[in-house]
């Protein structure tokens, strides 16, 4: 049996499933994508359809160009790869395949970028100095305080006990962190004298 032959079931499976036109048509272009270069390297049958085929598809797409010359983007390679991957999956979920070829499928990774929006110091400004009447504004204010001196993310910041914050030598221990694990981060004067302010307020030990 020729892979080509088993997208239309494949799509007709999805629209029993409810999935939406574009998702469809999306998939549709990735999967059509793939037997055209498989069908150009002699892989036609689905005897054929492997891992190694597979592989070799996963090389032409990092590879690819677009028609403006450029390489395809890590989001535009993982949607065709997650496309076959539903394909393959497909074909083992209803005895077309003996193996789960899904499995085999490595989905490539995104860079990591810096955000898009950096605060001007104008702006940073007018944040730390919003209303911070009562425990709960001062509280929030000194979560400010703490992310920008330190740095440190915000699920970080969400797990911070009083037992981790050093206000007389200035350390902020971070409990299994970034790897899922303890580091120590400095903390500016300033923001230990705001915390040691904090705690009398609450007085806590």
């Amino acid at each position: 049996m020729r892979i080509r032959a088993l997208i239309p079931n494949y799509l007709e499976e999805l629209t029993i499933l409810n999935r939406s036109p574009l998702t469809i048509r999306n998939i549709r272009g990735a999967l059509n994508a793939m037997v055209l270069f498989l069908e150009e390297q002699g892989i036609t049958e689905l005897v054929q359809f492997n891992r190694d085929a597979l592989h070799l598809f996963q090389e032409d797409l990092a590879y690819r160009l677009t028609a403006k010359g450029k390489q395809l983007s890590v989001s535009t390679r993982e949607k065709y790869l997650c496309s076959v991957r539903g394909f393959a999956r497909y074909l083992y979920a209803t005895d077309y395949l003996t193996a789960d070829l899904s499995k085999t499928i490595t989905l490539p990774k995104q860079p990591k970028r810096l955000p898009k929006v950096i605060l001007e110091y104008v702006e940073i400004t007018k944040i730390m100095a919003a209303r911070t009447c009562g425990h709960d504004g001062y509280r929030n204010r000194i979560i400010l305080e703490i992310l920008y001196d330190t740095g440190i993310r915000a699920a970080e910041m969400a797990a911070v006990k009083t037992g981790d914050l050093d206000i007389v030598n200035g350390y902020l221990t971070i409990r299994s962190g970034k790897g899922a694990k303890d580091r120590v981060v400095p903390m500016s004067s300033r923001v230990c004298g705001l915390i040691k302010t904090y705690l009398l307020m609450v007085d806590r030990p």
